[in-house]
């Protein structure tokens, strides 16, 4: 084992940090109200692809925790519940007691404004039987299905990475194999569009896989993978940038979920140049945004809903302006409530 592999891993925080500071941004600023021209919109809808890092930094940092200490199954999913699972569910329930007061998701069967809401689609939280139904993957809040994918990545994991130890290559390959599969049977059915598809995380294999790999390399070598030359890194960053943009241009729903690659490697090399200009203000603000990730992006959209309601009722318009405010907001929050959730 490196010597280096006792310490926090700065980068990965970074990357953390960045790839749920550029969602939230997206989604804050994707909004047809606010008028941004065709290349705005462009480049706002690139800061979701940060979710492809996140996927490979969370198999990054699982695979790595597991060569340090080979926790029992029990064990690993024990500290998944306390982490994880209760604080989404604290969560899901403040929003949904909100919606009872200030109704900002449809509760009937055929949807509302972000999905269906009501017990079955509370419950389906709670169960999580949502990432196996459309209307209620996306309930309470669009942004949500993300977690479900996490949780089917967290399921799997004690047994893919055993399966890794024995069978490195087949795992590797295999993965790759299994998301490209998995996305041509998604088009070829026609479930591009449909999240509980797209989103499943047989999509992402290949990326949390990755993560898996570059993290043995790591463990074994101390290969810091983020160190390259600012310049290298940010042509090639900007040709996968480009493909994916490509990609999701000019070939429809079939080019979204094929562009997945090229999106990983674009957003990756940036964040990569990113964090090598060592930039002060702005590395030190990204990795705060990493140390409160998960509770910023939980709560980031009821937030956003919260705001924008007081903002009608104040006579004030939707704006960039006011979406840089409420961006603010949410992130001034994320801390105490990252705490809270903490003490779960």
């Amino acid at each position: 084992m490196h010597q280096s592999q006792s310490k926090r891993i700065e980068f990965m925080d970074f990357i953390k940090g960045l790839a749920i500071l550029t969602i939230v941004l997206m989604h804050f600023l994707e909004r047809s109200e606010l008028g941004l021209p065709a290349f705005a919109q462009t480049l706002v809808r690139f800061g979701g692809t940060g979710l492809h890092l996140f996927f490979l930094a969370s198999g990054f940092g699982l695979a790595l925790s597991h060569f340090k200490r080979k926790s029992s199954i029990k064990g690993f999913y024990r500290k998944r519940l306390s982490k994880i699972y209760l604080p989404y569910v604290a969560v899901v329930t403040v929003i949904a007691l909100v919606n009872l007061i200030i109704p900002m998701y449809g509760s009937d069967v055929t949807g509302g404004h972000e999905g269906q809401s009501g017990w079955m689609a509370y419950l389906s939280h709670i169960f999580l039987f949502k990432m196996f139904n459309e209307q209620w993957m996306t309930s309470y809040g669009y942004h949500l299905w993300f977690i479900s994918t996490i949780i089917q990545f967290y399921l799997i994991f004690p047994f893919l990475a055993r399966l890794r130890d024995k069978y490195p290559m087949l795992v590797y390959i295999g993965s790759l194999v299994v998301s490209l599969i998995w996305s041509t049977l998604v088009v070829v059915l026609g479930k591009a569009e449909l999240r509980i598809w797209n989103s499943f995380f047989l999509q992402y294999l290949w990326e949390f896989v990755l993560g898996m790999a570059m993290a043995k390399i790591y463990y074994t070598h101390g290969t810091e993978f983020w160190r390259r030359s600012t310049v290298k890194s940010l042509t090639a960053g900007t040709l996968f940038s480009g493909a994916y943009a490509g990609l999701a241009l000019f070939f429809g729903p079939a080019g979204k979920v094929f562009n997945d690659i090229p999106a990983l490697f674009g957003y990756g090399l940036l964040a990569i140049t990113l964090y090598n200009l060592k930039l002060p203000f702005i590395q030190k603000f990204i990795l705060y945004v990493g140390q409160v990730s998960y509770g910023l992006y939980l709560t980031h959209m009821l937030i956003w809903e919260l705001s924008r309601r007081l903002l009608e009722e104040m006579g004030i318009g939707y704006s960039v302006m006011s979406a840089f405010w409420i961006a603010t907001l949410a992130i001034s929050l994320a801390y105490p409530i990252q705490k809270g959730l903490n003490r779960l």
